[in-house]
């Protein structure tokens, strides 16, 4: 007896969290499966997040990242993230200081004239 391929289970590769309140979006979360980072996920979850918040209109957005995560880093950085502030002992695991990274559109619009 013929059958269809049995369908595959959906699997959820990258995911970001973020709210908009007024005219601030504040990253929650950005994470791509260990298996599938390398591909530009986080780059097109973080562009496609960004541009949404940008539509809202936002402003400034937010977000803390760990000193220690290199490829975070690189990734916001090549954004224009930049670094305005530092919390200490933020994480609770390993009490590791977060980094406070902002990226102002204002700046964008200006640099455009």
């Amino acid at each position: 007896m013929a059958a269809p391929p049995r369908p595959r289970p959906r699997q959820i590769w990258g995911y970001l969290v973020f709210w908009v309140v007024a005219d601030e979006m504040h990253i929650l979360n950005l994470a791509v499966h260990p298996q599938q980072r390398r591909r530009g996920l986080a780059r097109r979850l973080l562009s496609e997040g960004m541009g949404h918040a940008r539509s809202l209109g936002a402003r400034v957005a937010w977000l803390e990242v760990r000193p220690s995560n290199d490829p975070a880093r690189a990734l916001y950085h090549s954004f224009g993230f930049q670094e305005v502030g530092r919390r200490p002992r933020y994480y609770d695991d390993t009490q590791e200081d977060a980094l406070l990274l902002a990226y102002y559109w204002e700046e964008e619009r200006d640099s455009d004239q």
